[in-house]
């Protein structure tokens, strides 16, 4: 049985015109109803994870105020099988005036919870909120971290049955977002499904078992995490209308002005690999041609992103300040870049673009996904080792009798 089922899900705002005109004219403007979401349907499993990704403006904190009960759907149905805790808003909830601790009793009392169970876990939440004698303190002493510490510590005490986060939840400290993330994957393992927004892709690639795209409050696409986002970053980069573009042909877009002609990943005799072993350097040689006139710069960039989806490594030519300005039509030329791949053992791909700017916001003439795919192996003994990435070490042992 699904834990939560979204069935055409759409809501409407009536829209004034004029608001002071109607208030002060005999003759009223015209009312309209603005489509915030449009028949937004999903279904999630016990302990299944759920991405919500989109621009800002997509309906994404929409769909989730409506999942947690705060604000209803114009249309369609929603059924919830089990508890749900929420993170929406920085804040949500919480009397400024109040301490962290009274905050506390009354955030658990309106989810249900009475006084001897929120004793219980009272100390429990303290110390996972890190906030020390600011637990004691009025909020509108509090930092937004701060918020968000004492927010998220509320929330997930209590194992739920479905945890949704907004993307403000990423307001707090770069520390106690690895900590969070750690309480979020044991939650997930005990059986909580997870619905959470973000335009992170480490996280939707870590966490989600599918991501949901949402775009001008319509659902563009559902399913496998790399295929939705890679759909997201190519309507992103080609700044159109995504319901004219097909879904396939993920793996290359952009304008065309100028193409990627070829990649090679060679070792330093200039011998063609497919893998390394740790530490080992090489170089990328990528070919690139100008397709059409009038172009005022073209940068290339590249990333390197493991079996995950996590991003490893990322650079362009702008930075390094290797830029093509004004080039000829039907030019072509050759960028190489030396790396040396201290990278953990597994599989790896690479990534390239060619833009007119710092990123691929910025005129994408082209963007190829997974261009290049090598391994890394270890070699020998002493580079064996745990993680994504080898650091240079050496360890002495002495005795002291």
């Amino acid at each position: 049985m699904n834990i939560l089922s979204v069935k055409k899900i759409s809501k409407k705002y009536i829209k004034e015109k004029s608001f002071f005109k109607n208030i002060f004219f005999k003759k009223k403007d015209k009312i309209e109803d603005e489509n915030v979401l449009e028949n937004i349907s999903f279904d999630l499993k016990r302990g299944e994870t759920l991405g919500i990704i989109g621009k800002n403006g997509a309906g994404k904190s929409t769909l989730l105020k409506i999942i947690s009960g705060v604000s209803p759907q114009t249309e369609g149905s929603l059924k919830v099988n089990g508890t749900l805790n929420s993170i929406l808003e920085l804040g949500a909830g919480f009397d400024y005036e109040l301490d962290g601790e009274a905050n506390c009793f009354n955030y658990l009392s309106l989810n249900g919870k009475n006084i001897k169970e929120i004793k219980k876990v009272i100390k429990d939440i303290k110390e996972f909120s890190e906030l020390g004698n600011y637990f004691y303190q009025p909020l509108r002493t509090y930092s937004s971290g701060m918020i968000i510490r004492l927010a998220f510590s509320c929330t997930t005490v209590f194992k739920p049955d479905i945890l949704i986060l907004d993307e403000a939840f990423a307001v707090g400290d770069q520390f106690f977002q690895v900590k969070s993330f750690k309480k979020i994957k044991e939650l997930k393992k005990k059986g909580t499904s997870i619905i959470f927004v973000s335009h992170d892709k480490s996280s939707i690639m870590n966490l989600s078992d599918k991501v949901l795209y949402i775009e001008k409050g319509k659902q563009v696409k559902i399913g496998n995490p790399e295929e939705t986002y890679n759909l997201y970053n190519k309507n992103i980069s080609e700044n159109t209308d995504s319901k004219n573009k097909p879904e396939d042909s993920l793996l290359e877009y952009g304008t065309g002005e100028a193409t990627i002609v070829s990649s090679e990943l060679l070792d330093e005799s200039d011998n063609l690999i497919s893998s390394c072993y740790v530490g080992q350097k090489v170089k990328i040689k990528t070919r690139i041609k100008v397709k059409k006139p009038k172009i005022e710069k073209i940068i290339l960039g590249i990333q390197i992103t493991d079996r995950f989806g996590q991003n490893i490594f990322g650079t362009n030519t702008w930075d390094t300040d290797k830029i093509i300005h004004k080039p000829d039509i039907d030019s072509e030329y050759e960028f190489s870049i030396k790396l040396v791949l201290s990278l953990g053992k597994g599989i790896y791909t690479v990534s390239s673009a060619l833009v007119g700017g710092n990123t691929h916001l910025d005129k994408n003439f082209c963007w190829r996904d997974k261009l290049l795919t090598f391994e890394i192996y270890h070699k020998k003994r002493d580079s064996s080792f745990v993680g994504i990435t080898y650091l240079e070490h050496s360890i002495e042992m002495r005795s002291l009798k």
